[in-house]
This record gives structure tokens, sequence and C-alpha cells, in this order.
């Protein structure tokens, strides 16, 4: 199935019976943007739109202010307050010193993140076993494909895609995952507490942490 122009609603199964309330996305990458279409298959609550795919975080978060702005104005003028606009950036650290100031930039504006530290992958190997320790990409990577419980993330260095296998193996897993993931908060150099980060917490610092789980949930899909 081809892929949506930017900023229109993605296909749903169940898009007669899907509420009209949008949730837009701005995503770094082709992996980010393979997730969010295989949970726009599990929720009937929202109508997800990929609004825009950047490697530039600072651009991805000022694109994202810049349409909750003006999608704030109409809502407001609708006095329908309920559809001011839930807009999510999605990225990764990859060593970017930036996302500290563009966490407390996306903050003051009611831009929310979902941020994974060192990448995305963390979040699948944490439905499959707790990290206690810094990891790097490459070594993330290299344990997903030697999981006993699932072959399907072997040859991830050659298609990092989120493959409906893929998909498939970590659909069962969330309680799992999103346990894993609070679990690292515990350990958070910042003296954080589950189930959040606090507000004072340095995002750059926080490795490894994967906050995936705010955006499901948000979602209001029930595994």
């Amino acid at each position: 199935m081809p892929r949506p122009a930017p900023g229109v609603p993605l296909y749903s199964r169940n898009r007669a019976f899907r509420s009209q309330t949008p949730v837009y996305f701005f995503v770094e990458g082709e992996t980010e943007e393979d997730y969010i279409r295989h949970l726009n298959s599990e929720t009937a609550e929202f109508h997800l739109i990929i609004e825009e795919r950047s490697t530039d975080r600072r651009r991805l978060v000022e694109d994202a202010i810049a349409l909750r702005k003006s999608r704030m104005g109409k809502a407001a003028d609708l006095r329908r307050p309920h559809e001011y606009p839930r807009t999510w950036c999605v990225f990764d650290y990859d060593d970017d010193d930036r996302v500290d100031s563009l966490f407390r930039k996306a903050a003051r504006h009611g831009v929310q993140i979902a941020f994974s530290h060192p990448c995305l992958e963390l979040w699948w190997l944490l439905h499959f076993q707790p990290v206690t320790s810094s990891l790097d990409a490459d070594t993330i990577k290299m344990k997903l494909g030697r999981l006993s419980q699932t072959r399907a993330f072997r040859g991830l260095s050659k298609n990092k895609h989120l493959t409906s296998d893929r998909w498939n193996a970590l659909q069962e897993l969330y309680p799992t995952a999103r346990m894993n993931a609070q679990k690292l908060i515990s350990h958070c150099g910042c003296i954080c507490r589950p189930p959040h980060h606090g507000e004072d917490c340095v995002p750059s610092k926080r490795s490894p942490s994967c906050n995936m789980a705010d955006l499901v949930d948000s979602l209001k899909i029930i595994y």
C-alpha cells in the first residue's frame, strides 16, 4: 500500500468507527514512521497523521510547535478544547546534545516528545528483556538478532524496518516493555521516580531510557 502524503490521515481498517480527533506526528526516520503506522491499526480513538519526517530534530520540534499554534486557534474559535491538537515528536538521542533544549522548548508549547536513548531499537529490546546498563545502538541490535524468543529481528543491520513479523513479535509483550522501561527510570542518574522522569532530569543523560510507553498509553491502546 502506498504511503500517504504528509498530513494525510493514515488508512485504517476500522476507519468507519474512528474518532475524528487527530494526533499529529513529527518523526525522525522510517523506523519511527513504521512504528506509528502499526499503532494506527490498534487505536480507534484517534486519527493518526504523520505530518513530517526529518533527521533534523530542531526542525521537527519547531514545525510541531507551529502546527499546534495554528490548529489551536481554530479549535478555540469553535469552542472545542478537546480538539486542541495532540502533537508528538518521535526521535532518539544519536549524540545530539540539542535534545535538552528541544525538550524544554517543546514543553513550553505543549508538544510531547517520545524519546529513546540511544535508539528506538532499545524499546523493542525491552519487550523481551530488562536492560540494566548503558548500551550502544550496535549492541542493542545485536541482542535483538540473537533473541531466543523470536527470529524476526535477525538481519536488523540490513533491514531496519519494523516489518509485520517484527510487529507481531512485539505486540503481545507491551506490558513487559512498559514495566522494563519504568525500571530504567529508577536507575536514572537524576534520581527520578517511576513512572516518569522528573522535571529537572536531563534527557541527554538518560542512558539508557525510553518513554515510548507514554505515547502508546496516550492513544488508549489496551493490550
